[in-house]
């Protein structure tokens, strides 16, 4: 014979408990002027659990989640202002853009954006389970970083979470979305240069002519009597004469 005696209560005892516990409870509600209604007697049991067992509730709940669990772990390690954008390669991301184009999605820009800075940016959205797997779901804005988006989520496993590299900015902060979104063969236009032609002169210089006036001197009249003198004043002042007016003429003067 076995000495090992089992005090776990049976299920029919343990309903029998939970039925008496009930009776009891509802003797004391009549006891304490109650009406004997199933109603009434509902709301006081309603009222009873909002005072007693909410709160209860409420404080396993919160200290069930001070020890953590996978899903507050991996939230910790996103929170805070701006630590939900990360960094992946593009080629890890490959197989879900491409999943979105297939479902239509335009993922154009956003490939081209991706390709050009050589490194994919998503957005940390929660913790997911996929297929029975632990994972971390991040948002791949295709339209643009501003944009909620999510429905179109890329899945990394919570064990590989911890390398996952932070982008240490948002993309429209670093103007990943516009600066890259101009085409690689894209050249700015020229600029358009004006020449002002400048009208040409053919005329040459018009020259200078100097005129150089001759001065003539105006000869003096000789201030002595010698008549060699009078003769030469008297023929450049083209007032020259013969001999014999000239004899006459000193006759007349002297």
């Amino acid at each position: 014979m076995s000495n090992i005696t089992n005090n776990q209560p049976s299920q029919m005892e343990t309903n029998m408990d939970h039925y008496t516990l009930i009776e009891n409870l509802f003797a004391q509600f009549i006891e304490s002027g109650g009406a004997p209604k199933v109603t009434e007697f509902k709301k006081h049991i309603d009222l009873l659990i909002k005072d007693r067992i909410k709160p209860l509730c409420s404080s396993q709940g919160k200290a069930g989640s001070v020890g953590g669990g996978w899903r507050s772990e991996q939230k910790s390690l996103f929170s805070g202002r701006g630590e939900k954008w990360c960094k992946v390669s593009v080629d890890s991301l490959r197989e879900t853009i491409s999943g979105f184009e297939n479902d239509g999605v335009d993922i154009k820009d956003y490939n081209d954006w991706i390709t050009k800075a050589g490194f994919a940016w998503i957005r940390y959205a929660g913790p997911r389970v996929v297929k029975g797997n632990n994972v971390a779901g991040f948002e791949v804005r295709t339209s643009g970083s501003t944009i909620d988006h999510p429905k179109q989520l890329h899945y990394i496993n919570d064990s590989l979470v911890n390398e996952v590299e932070k982008l240490g900015g948002t993309p429209h902060s670093m103007k990943l979305e516009w600066v890259h979104n101009e085409s690689v063969n894209d050249e700015k236009p020229s600029e358009e240069v004006i020449v002002v032609e400048e009208p040409v002169n053919d005329e040459k210089p018009s020259e200078v002519i100097e005129v150089k006036e001759e001065v003539e001197e105006k000869l003096q009249a000789p201030t002595s009597s010698d008549p060699e003198e009078w003769e030469a004043y008297l023929a450049a002042e083209g007032l020259g004469c013969d001999e014999e007016d000239f004899d006459q003429l000193n006759e007349d003067m002297f």
